[in-house]
């Protein structure tokens, strides 16, 4: 990337508060990833375990009509089996595999809140955003960190704004301004 922001003038301090691991965890539970977690449980899970029961009750009740074999209370599914899966199931038919979807991991990542003393420069900084915007059609979380004289790194560059119609500068009970932006996305 270019060196295409040069860092304002600011005629107060600006302070970042980036975001704890706890309150990562709290996004990450109670955002969208929620509902993708939920979805990842019910196909890869409750599906899955339904289908089996099923089987293994068709199996017995099968097995007692023509055998008359009891169902066994053992069977291979308790607390005491130790599974040593090596991420390929077999379906039961000599030669095929089922192979298990992945697991979608989703990084959390939060961009920090910047506190302004003066209602100015927060202002300039979300008018410099919106004209990186207008001539890049992206805004990345970087261009708000260089803007604003505050440290960044690569991962900062992937993350940003297609769009900061929503965003407005607030002031916080402690009389310091914040730039209301709206959830980072990847821009990659």
């Amino acid at each position: 990337m270019d060196n295409k922001n040069e860092p304002v003038h600011l005629n107060g301090k600006v302070k970042i508060n980036k975001e704890g691991e706890g309150k990562k965890f709290l996004k990450l539970f109670l955002s969208g990833s929620f509902l993708e977690a939920s979805q990842y449980a019910f196909t890869n899970v409750f599906i899955p375990y339904t289908k089996d029961i099923i089987c293994k009750m068709t199996t017995n009740i099968v097995n007692f009509w023509v055998n008359g074999d009891k169902p066994s209370i053992n069977q291979q599914s308790g607390p005491n089996r130790v599974s040593y899966w090596n991420g390929t199931s077999y379906n039961g038919r000599v030669g095929t595999t089922i192979q298990q979807t992945p697991i979608k991991t989703n990084n959390v990542y939060s961009v920090g809140t910047l506190y302004f003393d003066n209602r100015g420069d927060a202002e300039t900084i979300l008018l410099k955003l919106k004209e990186n915007l207008e001539t890049y059609k992206v805004a990345t979380v970087a261009d708000l960190y260089e803007l604003s004289n505050q440290k960044f790194n690569y991962t900062d560059y992937k993350y940003g704004w297609r769009s900061l119609s929503t965003a407005s500068v607030c002031r916080t009970n402690d009389g310091q301004y914040v730039i209301d932006l709206p959830k980072a996305i990847p821009l990659e």
